[in-house]
């Protein structure tokens, strides 16, 4: 692996599940490196369902993360997106920013919708750039309702 790859790994692995925590949900289990998705279809549980990775081949100013399959209106989609230097970026429209962090070598930005099952196709993140980047698109179950999120 490249070294955004592996700062991203472990931006992504250590900020997780700190939303998680701070947003009193218990995302079991939170991604694993394939996306695959939970296997318990147990209720009242907020569970990971499927998610989409893209990362870029060449410098860019923008990427289209797949949606994951699988989406229903009140599912929590959340998309943490990476670039390989401190750059500005657009909330995509329907989405809230959750959290940022910028240095000068690598922006770390997630954002979250809640669905209304009208999703499909990507969605378009765009930064200042153009820089290498990557994002990750999470679809999780059983979210809505619990906590303002």
């Amino acid at each position: 692996m490249d070294a955004i790859t592996n700062q991203w790994r472990r931006w992504l692995c250590g900020v997780l599940p700190l939303i998680a925590l701070a947003s009193s949900l218990l995302f079991s289990p939170l991604v694993s490196a394939q996306c695959a998705a939970a296997s318990d279809t147990g209720t009242g549980k907020v569970l990971f369902r499927s998610c989409t990775e893209v990362s870029s081949t060449s410098q860019t100013t923008n990427l289209l993360v797949p949606y994951p399959s699988g989406i229903n209106a009140g599912d929590v989609l959340i998309v943490a997106a990476t670039v390989k230097r401190g750059v500005g970026y657009q909330i995509p429209s329907g989405w809230v920013r959750m959290m940022e962090e910028t240095s000068t070598g690598l922006t770390l930005v997630i954002f979250r919708r809640i669905a209304d099952g009208s999703e499909s196709g990507s969605l378009f993140i765009e930064w200042t750039g153009p820089y290498h980047a990557q994002a990750l698109m999470m679809r999780f179950t059983g979210a809505t309702g619990r906590v303002e999120i």
